[in-house]
């Protein structure tokens, strides 16, 4: 008899200890592994308590020049999920891809999964570069841009998703796919998700009824140190760029046309990154005695941004009443 009751314990004991492991494996903490900060803030405000983001690129580091360390690597192996914009803009992800899809990670591609679900005029932008700028002194103090036969201006054919969780339209896309994502691996918090999203979404859009604020503007120009804002042509704001896309100075020729329509234009401030020097750049703002005052990529954070508690929306608020400082 105890023989019998002894084993019929030992049953309910492990039947016990199968239902605890598996109540823990479904409601333990997601694990997210992003590449930037933009990724990292919206994950952990969709996600909140139930999951765990890791950010693999550090702080204050410049994305178009930057190597994943092997710590990051190891991170990224660790992950549930990891979450990159894409190679084009994040030349380190090649490493990152690559052990993805040796182990079989569960991954997106944010630029190719917002393509899918965008046209790119919501974020085309005007970009004064490429040796096609032309200044016509004698309408108003406005640069003109040549025409294609098909009616495009060089202008208009930068990179329509060139960083494009700065523009809010983008952003909100942006996070609808990680709530998706999200909810696919704890279907269970789904109303949560769901709640935190619409939350997420609305000060996004408030966002970009402040963006869409500087239509009005009487100046639409700004110089930038480099090729990174060109999403904003939406809101009729249009970047002059002394480096290009990947941050690489441009010929002598085009810097000098620069140059010229920012004469022409009158304007007064160089919107510099903190993360950015070049010594033409220097040169440049030396030369037309331009006031230095921060635009920021939010690619990653600075110091004094963590330490004040900045995160996303603050610094994109800051962003904007520094462009006003020019636009008006």
């Amino acid at each position: 008899m105890m023989k019998k009751y002894l084993i019929f314990l030992l049953c309910i004991i492990t039947l016990g200890c199968t239902h605890t492991t598996n109540e823990n494996k479904t409601t333990s903490i997601l694990k997210v592994a992003t590449t930037i900060y933009p990724l990292t803030y919206f994950t952990q405000q969709i996600g909140g308590q139930y999951v765990n983001t890791t950010q693999l690129v550090q702080d204050e580091a410049d994305i178009h020049n930057y190597k994943l360390t092997v710590n990051a690597l190891n991170n990224a192996q660790k992950s549930d999920l990891v979450l990159y914009i894409d190679p084009t803009l994040e030349p380190y992800t090649l490493d990152l891809t690559s052990i993805i899809d040796e182990q079989h990670i569960p991954s997106i591609n944010m630029l190719a999964e917002v393509k899918k679900q965008t046209a790119p005029e919501i974020g085309q932008g005007q970009t004064l570069i490429s040796g096609t700028l032309t200044v016509e002194e004698s309408s108003g103090q406005s640069p003109t841009f040549p025409k294609h036969k098909d009616g495009r201006s060089e202008q208009t054919l930068s990179k329509a998703y060139n960083h494009l969780w700065l523009h809010p339209s983008y952003a909100i896309i942006m996070c609808e796919i990680i709530k998706n994502e999200l909810t696919a691996f704890r279907p269970e918090y789904e109303a949560i998700f769901q709640a935190n999203y619409n939350q997420l979404k609305e000060k996004l859009l408030t966002l970009n009824q402040a963006f869409q604020s500087l239509s009005d503007a009487p100046n639409k120009y700004f110089i930038t140190t480099h090729d990174a804002f060109s999403t904003w042509q939406s809101y009729g704001l249009i970047q002059i760029p002394l480096l290009d896309y990947y941050e690489n100075e441009l010929p002598q020729q085009e810097l000098q046309q620069l140059i010229n329509a920012s004469l022409t234009l009158n304007l007064y401030y160089l919107f510099q990154e903190p993360n950015i020097h070049s010594s033409v750049i220097e040169q440049i703002q030396n030369s037309l005695n331009l006031e230095s005052i921060p635009l920021y990529t939010l690619a990653t954070l600075t110091e004094e941004q963590i330490q004040n508690g900045d995160d996303y929306f603050t610094i994109m608020y800051e962003n904007i009443n520094h462009l006003k400082r020019e636009l008006y």
